[in-house]
Formats: C-alpha cells, structure tokens, sequence
C-alpha cells in the first residue's frame, strides 16, 4: 500500500502495484482464492503449526494446497459431538409393529385377485430373462429389427 500511496488496499493504483509485486515475485499465477486462503493460513500460523505438528508424515503430506490446508484445518478445529447412544429396540413396540402389519397385510390381500397375483409373477419372470439376455449379450426381442 505505500508503493501505491493509499491506505486501502483498493483502487486503480494498488491493482497495479500488487499486481506489478505478484508479477516481481512470481506469485501471479495464483488465484485469488489461492491468495486468500493463505493469508487466512498465514493468519491462524500458530494454530495451523500445531495442528500439523500433532499429523503424521503421510497426513502432513495429504493437504499440500491453501485450500486443502485451511479447509482440513477448519474441520479439526470443530468440537465433534458424540454420536447419541442408540435405545435398543422395545420388544412390545415390535410386537405391536408386527400385529399392525398383519392387519394391513390381510387387508391388502383382501383386494387382491390371482389375476393380480400372475401379473406379478409375469413381470418379475420377464425381468429375470431381460438381465439374463443382457448378460449373454443378446438383444431384447424389441431391439431385433425385422427387413
């Protein structure tokens, strides 16, 4: 900002001062985003330092980009919240859930006919012959054209 006699770090002439120092240093292949992140990085050392002193060798190696770097970071800085213990399941409640089930069981079957029934069975044969004609490499009787 003092090559670009501003005190923000906004404006034509500190575009072309950073600019003509990202150039000079050549650090103007870096994106913004890039840029940002590790100035974020740069900001929190001291935390991110130890953090990745406490990484093995592989897992230091892992996160070799600002992004990667800050994001990892972020994501160990989160207090984990342990996993609510599972209730096992309630005998009673199963055994009503079973009750209730049946009941709607002989209802659906109630409406039902055996016209139903070989439909059902119909499809679920075509399918099976489908996957094993597909499987073999065989065209479905649809996809053989007739001349």
């Amino acid at each position: 900002m003092q090559i670009a006699k501003t005190n923000k770090p906004v404006g034509t002439r500190y575009d072309r001062a950073i600019g003509a120092w990202l150039a000079e240093s050549k650090l103007d292949g870096i994106t913004n985003q890039e840029r940002y992140r590790a100035l974020l990085c740069l900001e929190n050392l001291g935390t991110v330092e130890a953090w990745r002193a406490d990484l093995n060798d592989a897992q230091r190696r892992q996160p070799n980009h600002p992004n990667a770097v800050w994001f990892a970071w972020r994501r160990s800085m989160k207090a984990r919240e342990p996993k609510p213990a599972r209730e096992p399941a309630k005998v009673q409640g199963s055994n009503q859930a079973r009750a209730d089930f049946e009941q709607a069981w002989q209802v659906f079957l109630a409406n039902r006919t055996e016209t139903d029934f070989q439909a059902w069975r119909d499809q679920r044969d075509w399918t099976a012959r489908k996957y094993a004609m597909w499987k073999a490499g065989e065209k479905l009787p649809s996809q053989n054209r007739v001349r």
